[in-house]
């Protein structure tokens, strides 16, 4: 499998963290939160707010 790239036009997969992973030590990774994903250019999931009641 290659890498890929984002670029406007792309499909992409990638995830959005609660926290950066180039700042801080690897271990808070731990606690991070997966915002958001992205499966080919899709959203798939989305974190519910902070606070809020889920089903």
């Amino acid at each position: 499998m290659g890498r890929g790239r984002l670029a406007p036009g792309l499909d992409a997969d990638f995830v959005a963290l609660s926290e950066d992973p180039l700042e801080g030590p690897a271990s808070a990774l731990v606690e991070a939160r997966a915002l958001a994903t992205v499966v080919a250019g899709a959203e798939v999931h989305r974190a519910a707010p902070r606070g809020a009641l889920t089903r």
